[in-house]
């Protein structure tokens, strides 16, 4: 009974770290994705919001704010969230 717990176990933890795998893969893609929609999208914005061309700086200030947030929190949620021990 015992072996089968212990093949549980094994399955739970792959199971987390293929969830950890997914997890890092659509973060990967979801911090790009503004990045280069931004570009194609502003002429768009800029004209449909009437919005001037110098708004543009204040919105990549904006971006640049959350980014160096996220870094700078990220170890104190990592270590929070204690996912570094199954790595």
């Amino acid at each position: 009974m015992s072996g089968a717990h212990r093949k549980s176990t094994g399955q739970d933890q792959e199971s987390i770290q293929a969830g950890l795998i997914i997890l890092t893969y659509v973060a990967f893609i979801a911090l790009g994705m503004p990045d280069g929609l931004l570009g194609v999208a502003w002429p768009s914005i800029r004209g449909d919001f009437s919005i001037p061309l110098d708004a543009l700086g204040s919105l990549l200030f904006l971006a640049m704010a959350g980014y160096l947030t996220s870094s700078f929190l990220s170890g104190r949620l990592i270590a929070l969230l204690a996912s570094a021990l199954l790595a």
